[in-house]
């Protein structure tokens, strides 16, 4: 497994990300925004000292960009805003009971 190897990030708190691998591996980070820098620095959920310092750019209201290092590896993230009513669980309505493939 690889950490660079994201299908899917998700900023659901001000205080961490989580991202989702290929394998649908789920890792969490602590987040520390400097917004004079525009600069965010990644801490994993089982450690002290920081695994990645990158740097965002919004190239539109559609991307995010993150530029630097993690986990000692240059990295460039490219990412693409997805609207939240159209994943498949907000967009199927409330069930008491759920059948295969959504109970997993």
């Amino acid at each position: 497994w690889n950490d660079a190897d994201w299908r899917r990030v998700i900023f659901e708190y001000r205080a961490e990300m989580s991202a989702m691998s290929l394998d649908d591996t789920i890792s969490y980070y602590g987040t520390k925004y400097d917004p004079a820098k525009n600069s965010v620095t990644l801490t994993g959920e089982n450690s002290k000292t920081p695994d990645g310092a990158l740097v965002y750019s919004r190239p539109d209201a559609e991307h995010l960009e993150l530029r630097g290092n993690f986990k000692s590896q240059p990295v460039a993230i490219e990412l693409r805003k997805v609207d939240a009513s159209k994943f498949e669980l907000m967009s199927r309505g409330f069930h008491w009971i759920n059948e295969y493939p959504h109970y997993q």
